[in-house]
């Protein structure tokens, strides 16, 4: 049994590394490997990296990228499980959904390929059957002790609530399907992406979206709408751009009599047509707007890290 001190003294890689283990190490078919990799879109033509072949599942729609690298390895007589070859790789002072998204897929390759994964660190190894749940437990006890030891060493990881992380990542990923659903009723609607922007003022990092121009949009939960309007200038003749910021709260309060509301995956989404956004518009003077959007930087959603 692992007691804390040795865990934390073990963690000494930024990533989860699993071994994929076997009876006696014998080599993986590669052939039905890549032909089941080859199924899952996300994962890239595989590349010759440092002696290894290298899958990689990089996810435009949530930034999630994690690997599955082989090497040859000469397998054992003994009948015991030992490495085939086969290891993923997720990174440490992620988001938690990394590990949400990426045990989906190492669950299942564990069940379809019959092996055991081991936790290069720790040596933990998970069942034949694995649930999601284990490899994801798995990588936030390293992801823990990564982000306290980065701390200790006067890091400043940019850092969320986990609630905040997962609703980031539970929207960006319906994105699509939102925008499909919603284009048959208002073809110019627009899905906005959700940005993570860290405060220097307040410093915090908070979430916004851009609402440009008065058009259709969905108003996914956050904490800022940014809203950029042309205003005309000399009897009509400019337009000047500007770009002010409300909070979400406020504005909903202002508005909420203007939004519909579209369930995907039991998932409520709130969002305004082209024909009704009139009606939004005229209750944005009475809403407080803010200018110092300097005070703001942008930050990578894969460089945001949970709190829990």
């Amino acid at each position: 049994m692992l007691t804390q001190r040795r865990i934390g003294s073990i963690f000494r890689s930024m990533s989860l590394v699993l071994e994929f283990m076997t009876v006696g190490g014998v080599r993986p078919d590669l052939e039905s490997f890549e032909a089941w990799v080859a199924e899952i879109s996300p994962f890239q033509v595989p590349i010759e990296q440092e002696g290894h072949r290298v899958w990689w599942y990089r996810n435009p729609l949530t930034n999630v990228y994690f690997s599955i690298s082989y090497r040859h390895v000469d397998p054992l007589e003994e009948d015991i499980w030992a490495p085939c070859g086969l290891e993923a790789t997720i990174n440490h002072l992620r988001p938690s959904y990394f590990a949400r998204e990426a045990s989906n897929y190492l669950a299942a390759m564990v069940r379809e390929f019959g092996m055991l994964a081991r936790d290069a660190d720790t040596g933990q190894l998970l069942s034949m059957d694995p649930e999601p749940e284990h490899v994801e437990r798995l990588w936030e006890l390293g992801n823990r002790h990564v982000r306290e030891d980065a701390i200790s060493q006067g890091r400043k990881p940019h850092t969320v609530t986990r609630e905040a992380n997962l609703r980031w990542w539970e929207y960006s990923r319906r994105r699509a399907d939102l925008l499909a659903k919603l284009r048959t009723e208002d073809p110019a609607i627009v899905v906005p992406e959700v940005h993570f922007l860290h405060s220097r003022t307040l410093g915090r990092v908070l979430t916004a979206f851009s609402w440009k121009d008065g058009v259709g949009t969905v108003f996914p939960p956050c904490d800022l709408v940014i809203i950029e309007r042309n205003e005309k200038h000399l009897l009509g003749f400019r337009k000047e751009r500007k770009l002010t910021y409300v909070s979400y709260d406020a504005l909903i309060r202002q508005i909420v009599g203007a939004l519909k509301t579209v369930e995907l995956d039991s998932q409520p989404y709130r969002y305004l047509t082209g024909d009704n956004s009139w009606r939004a518009l005229e209750r944005l003077p009475s809403i407080p707007q803010n200018e110092d959007i300097e005070s703001y930087s942008h930050v990578d959603s894969a460089r945001v890290t949970d709190d829990a």
